[in-house]
């Protein structure tokens, strides 16, 4: 099993810390999502005044300088060998033509496409690991893959917007950089995108290439005492602050910042009007609180969570407990841990303990590290159902020989089994509170099913949109942040 860590912000910063903050500042830059209109090694958005040149091997990618194209050969040369311009033709233009206007067909070719490229960075990452290639920290916790969360979407949105164009040479970019048009007659015609998706399109290019360029989030000094419990930092306000108005770059941040902060305000706007613990005090009056918090992607920044304890006057002892199965430690919101205590902390003498299980939340409840929690908060719930259906829906996905279809069946027979235990495990107690968050309204009725089905449950708080989701960097279809339905 792997190791469990545990510190607090009171004691000194174990070395630990510090590396998870290096490797976190590393794999930002392999965390990129990818934009066709932006540089694929620094993330910079083309223009109509700045153009990219797109790689001659297999222009599937471009980059703004050469310098920038020598930095990112190491991992881009795996893909433009797989990938290679053949009579002048990409890869996609190829898959188009052969597609003969058939635009279901296309798509599940650029399916096919996006989980090959996704699959052969994989293997190379397993391939480095077999030859002693091996990371320098003491840590065991797997390596996220080259190229996961950008790289896999190479191969979506490459034609018009509004028509099955594919050629590059006769697209041009959205201020987006997120989608193309061959004619400005087509970009004109496409409303829906303009109405509805080119400025989330557009921010979360931008927050991008903040992240790529500056690795670590900083925030302006005195920044945060503008955020709200009831809706995180409002733009529009802290904009007009003379102080702030010479900052091109206040927007991502603000944005960059309500990301994070919606990992504390979902869980008080959860709690604000419930009762806690057997005496059944408001959260307002508790003195200690423990968090058992359940995500794939832990977020360890101190200076979030002190802001949670900046607005809970008689908070003194924070102990949040970070739980996943296939846990990613290194990421963008641990960019920036050794943050030492403010002065009104250290004067009150309040700390906040985080402890780390990478492991199934079952598996916790049964090792001797579990501790009883006040408040479990599962973030993204991806219903199994729901999952299933969108596996369906998409014709490159499935398994090519029995072996594999069994080991499919097997696995998620023993997740649903495994789910079942775990969510019978956080409501182990009555006084527990349970808050469970996601993308999808029907995917949170479908969980809260399950977990009555494990033990009978109390519903507190119905399904309903999550008012402090946050802004998100990640670029979904939809344009919806993981935390956006909430129920309690």
């Amino acid at each position: 099993m792997s190791k469990v860590l545990s510190f607090n912000n009171a004691a000194t910063v174990p070395i630990f810390i510090k590396e998870i903050e290096l490797f976190s500042q590393r794999e930002t830059l392999f965390e990129k999502e990818f934009f066709p209109g932006a540089c694929f090694t620094c993330a910079k958005m083309s223009t109509d005044k700045f153009l990219l040149h797109r790689c001659a091997g297999c222009q599937l990618v471009s980059y703004c300088n050469k310098k920038c194209q020598k930095t990112n050969w190491s991992h881009h040369k795996i893909l433009c060998k797989i990938f290679p311009v053949e009579n002048g033709k990409s890869v996609i233009v190829r898959k188009a033509e052969s597609a003969s206007k058939d635009y279901t067909k296309f798509v599940y070719s650029m399916q096919e496409l996006q989980f090959c490229v996704l699959q052969q960075y994989r293997l190379k990452f397993m391939q480095a690991s077999r030859s002693g290639l091996k990371d320098d920290i003491s840590i065991n916790w797997r390596k996220p893959e080259y190229g996961e969360n950008g790289v896999d979407k190479l191969f979506l949105r490459r034609n018009c917007n509004s028509c099955d164009e594919v050629r590059p040479q006769k697209l041009f970019h959205c201020r987006c950089c997120a989608v193309s048009y061959c004619s400005t007659e087509h970009l004109i015609q496409d409303t829906t995108h303009w109405f509805q998706e080119c400025d989330p399109f557009y921010a979360c290019a931008m927050a991008n290439w903040y992240l790529t360029t500056h690795q670590q989030l900083k925030i302006p000094k005195g920044l945060l005492k503008y955020a709200s419990l009831d809706n995180g930092l409002k733009f529009e306000k802290v904009s007009k602050l003379f102080k702030y108005l010479v900052d091109k770059s206040l927007e991502m941040v603000v944005n960059l910042v309500n990301e994070r902060l919606a990992f504390p305000l979902t869980i008080h706007h959860a709690l604000k009007k419930l009762k806690l613990g057997d005496e059944g005090k408001t959260i307002s009056k508790i003195t200690s609180l423990s968090i058992h918090i359940v995500h794939g992607t832990p977020m360890l920044d101190p200076r979030m969570w002190e802001f949670l304890l900046h607005q809970l006057p008689n908070l003194i002892e924070l102990n949040l407990t970070f739980i996943g199965h296939d846990m990613k430690l290194y990421n963008k919101f641990n960019s920036c841990l050794p943050v030492e205590r403010c002065s009104d902390c250290k004067g009150k003498h309040r700390v906040i303990t985080y402890n780390i299980q990478p492991m199934q939340y079952h598996e916790y409840f049964s090792s001797d590290d579990y501790v009883q929690p006040d408040v479990v908060a599962v973030f993204n719930i991806m219903d199994e159902l729901y999952s299933t259906c969108r596996q369906k829906s998409s014709g490159g996905y499935k398994p090519a020989c029995l072996s594999c279809i069994n080991y499919m069946h097997t696995e998620r027979n023993i997740g649903k089994a495994n789910d079942f235990t775990s969510q019978r495990d956080m409501t182990y107690n009555k006084h527990t509170i349970v808050i469970l968050t996601s993308c999808e309204e029907e995917s949170l009725k479908a969980c809260i099913q399950k977990f009555n089905a494990s033990r009978p449950i109390k519903l507190l708080l119905p399904v309903q949109e999550n008012p402090v989701r946050g802004f998100s960097t990640v670029r979904k279809l939809q344009m919806v942040n993981i935390n956006h339905y909430i129920c309690c």
